[in-house]
């Protein structure tokens, strides 16, 4: 089977759940990078009418991480060496690409590669996980169920209880592998669907409101807001599952938004690298009349576009290398 036969067969409402998921990471960017990360005046938004609604979609932001990893977690990764080489070209055509555009030096080409915290921190990881999913997968089907849900227990504890408590905002190896894992668990378990539902649409609800309420009652609701606004909030787990969970059961598809998914990660790639950032300082001002969300999917469909080209461009190049290897191979064999 073919890549492009593969992707035709994938469920779509996961596939336009996986591009929703990065057009809220595209539109959390605008606001934080838009605001230069100043927090307090990011969740001063929750203050005004006119802005809750901004507010509330910078609280979403967060939610677009944490599902693009649930959804690699329930269905697994598929780990192959050709995919890993994929990743990995794709991600380098991107670095020297944006590097000649931008005009970026040696060294922050250097730093993207090495980087030990921000820039790119989600692919870097991402690839580490990709790496590692053999081992996991392999791991976790040899496991009872009991212990199973023992691990689960011990991840979300010290992930969405203990480091939640500390006021860590925790984006780092250890987020992958707890999302990872909660999500298999959800596949494999299989939960009572209604309940599920009901759990996420009760803990979405939460989400959005306690924010909310925190920003207008208390005084100091800057740091309060930050711990809620938290990756390793649990609620966005919760959140994550009844979506994808039900994504999973609605099924639909459709040949070219398959095909255009599959170019998701140019999005990310594209729009999150240093130099091309500050068109989030341009974006903001437009976030607040509302044209700056459409503009958003329109630079998301850019990215895939270009994207194609670039496939296009691989597969000329394949296609030429193949050719020139098949010509001298054929001269070899009839001498």
């Amino acid at each position: 089977m073919t890549d492009i036969e593969t992707l035709v067969k994938r469920n779509t409402t996961v596939e336009m759940l996986r591009l929703f998921f990065m057009y809220l990471i595209v539109v959390i960017h605008v606001f934080l990078h838009g605001y230069n990360l100043e927090y307090e005046s990011i969740f001063s938004l929750g203050k005004h009418i006119s802005t809750i609604f901004h507010f509330e979609m910078v609280m979403l932001g967060k939610l677009g991480v944490i599902g693009f990893i649930f959804i690699s977690g329930y269905y697994g990764i598929n780990f192959s060496i050709k995919k890993l080489l994929n990743l990995v070209v794709t991600i380098g055509f991107y670095l020297l690409i944006l590097q000649l555009i931008t005009r970026s030096s040696l060294l922050a080409i250097l730093y993207y590669i090495f980087h030990p915290y921000d820039y790119w921190w989600f692919i870097q990881y991402y690839l580490v996980l990709f790496v590692l999913s053999p081992i996991i997968n392999e791991g976790w089907i040899h496991l009872s169920k009991k212990v199973r849900r023992f691990l689960i227990g011990c991840l979300l504890y010290f992930f969405c209880v203990g480091l939640f408590v500390l006021k860590k905002d925790s984006h780092d190896m250890m987020t992958m592998i707890v999302v990872y894992l909660f999500a298999r668990s959800i596949h494999d378990e299989h939960f009572n669907k209604q309940k599920l539902y009901i759990v996420s649409i009760i803990s979405l609800f939460l989400y959005l409101i306690v924010p909310l309420v925190l920003v207008n009652l208390t005084p100091s609701y800057n740091k309060y807001v930050f711990t809620w606004f938290s990756y390793n909030n649990i609620l966005l787990l919760f959140i994550a599952a009844g979506i994808v969970v039900w994504a999973d059961h609605k099924k639909t598809y459709n040949r070219y938004i398959n095909i255009a998914a599959s170019s998701v990660l140019a999005i990310y790639l594209i729009t999150d690298w240093s130099q091309i950032r500050y068109w989030d300082n341009l974006m903001l001002p437009y976030m607040f009349e509302g044209w700056g969300y459409l503009y958003c999917a329109v630079v998301c469909c850019i990215c895939i576009v270009f994207d194609k080209v670039r496939i296009s461009l691989f597969s000329i190049i394949e296609r030429f290398i193949s050719s020139i290897i098949f010509i001298r191979h054929s001269s070899f064999l009839r001498r």
